[in-house]
């Protein structure tokens, strides 16, 4: 710790301790108070103005280090945006073929639940009902069969797919500010405050303008 910093650190040390000791029952007291109160000032612009280079240095180090750091990860973000893109794109595409397959042999089992139901009619028709209800049974089994097809997909450790739901603001006017007690939107005071400034006499439902002392005091 160099020789100013341990100076200023010295002063900063004490201000809690003499706000603590203070005591104020006169004028005389209160005119202390004021006194400690505008050295409390004077010393935090002292710390202020003993760090803002070293502060302002390392901000700008940052700044640009982060800055660097970006500009590469910003690629990598890109590169995987890509690749992510086609590997969806394939897996989605396989779906497709798998949902495609399905359909189809769906439809190659009605085709043969329906034939089978035919030759089902045809035995009735000539006398063989124990033909006939084997067949009614054969086509009830084939049209109740869910036909699942196999699509190769290739299996790669630590690389998975899953659907997750996102919150898409299709009207932003609409949004409530509380759904089921919970809050979903949060108050800008400061914008509130901006529009007070401008127009005094308005009223905002759930709003209310207070006034509060500030004490200000010049160093």
């Amino acid at each position: 710790m160099s020789e100013t910093e341990l100076t200023v650190q010295q002063e900063t040390n004490q201000m809690v301790q003499e706000a603590q000791n203070v005591s104020i029952s006169d004028n005389a007291q209160f005119e202390s108070a004021t006194d400690l109160l505008k050295r409390v000032k004077r010393t935090k612009k002292k710390v202020d103005e003993y760090w803002e280079p070293a502060i302002s240095a390392a901000n700008k180090t940052h700044k640009e280090l982060t800055a660097k750091r970006k500009a590469m990860t910003d690629i990598c973000d890109r590169a995987e945006s890509i690749v992510k893109g086609k590997i969806l794109t394939y897996q989605q595409e396989q779906d497709a073929k798998r949902r495609a397959a399905e359909a189809e042999a769906q439809k190659l089992a009605q085709a043969e639940s329906e034939r089978i139901l035919a030759e089902a009619a045809e035995a009735e028709q000539s006398g063989n009902t124990i033909e006939a209800a084997i067949k009614m049974q054969q086509a009830e089994t084939v049209s109740t069969f869910t036909p699942t097809v196999m699509v190769d997909k290739p299996k790669i450790s630590g690389v998975s797919t899953r659907t997750k739901e996102v919150v898409a603001v299709t009207d932003d006017a609409k949004v409530p500010a509380y759904i089921n007690g919970f809050a979903i939107r949060t108050v800008d005071t400061k914008a509130i405050m901006q529009l007070h400034k401008l127009n005094p006499s308005l009223q905002i439902p759930g709003i209310e303008f207070r006034k509060e002392q500030v004490l200000s005091v010049r160093a």
